[in-house]
């Protein structure tokens, strides 16, 4: 168990707690840790339903790691993340990525390999600072 009053950690910028099985954990204590730039929660059965709807007072977020967490989209919270540069949502359930124009912008790295996707949406190319795109094992055609 993670306590609840993690929150009050409001300088941590570093949390990596991949490979827990934080079925119980929420993440409602995520919005107050406003200094936190990587967030690593890799296989910690994370659900739409337990990933806040809004990350927008997250404006130091840079890093995100979402992967083997069998989530069937990507969260809405995620496209609003301005600054994000790294995420990675490998190992999930995603058929579709439904980005718009404007999101992601800087963005470097994105993994969405292992997932069961048929298609990148065009929008990828207009993120001109990605350099580094992993999207094996997927359904493209």
């Amino acid at each position: 168990m993670l306590p609840p009053q993690i929150r009050r950690l409001s300088m941590l910028q570093s949390l990596k707690l991949s490979n827990n099985p934080l079925n119980h954990f929420q993440l409602k204590q995520l919005p107050s840790m406003t200094s936190l730039s990587v967030l690593h929660m890799s296989n910690t059965n994370r659900t739409l339903d337990n990933i806040p709807p809004t990350l927008d007072d997250m404006h130091n977020l840079r890093d995100v790691d979402f992967s083997e967490n069998a989530l069937p989209v990507v969260p809405e919270a995620l496209f609003k993340l301005r600054n994000l540069r790294k995420l990675n949502l490998s190992g999930n359930k995603i058929e579709q990525l439904n980005m718009t124009d404007g999101e992601w912008e800087n963005l470097e790295t994105l993994n969405i390999s292992h997932n069961q996707l048929n298609a990148i949406p065009d929008c990828v190319v207009k993120l001109t600072r990605l350099s580094k795109l992993y999207a094996a094992n997927n359904l493209l055609t």
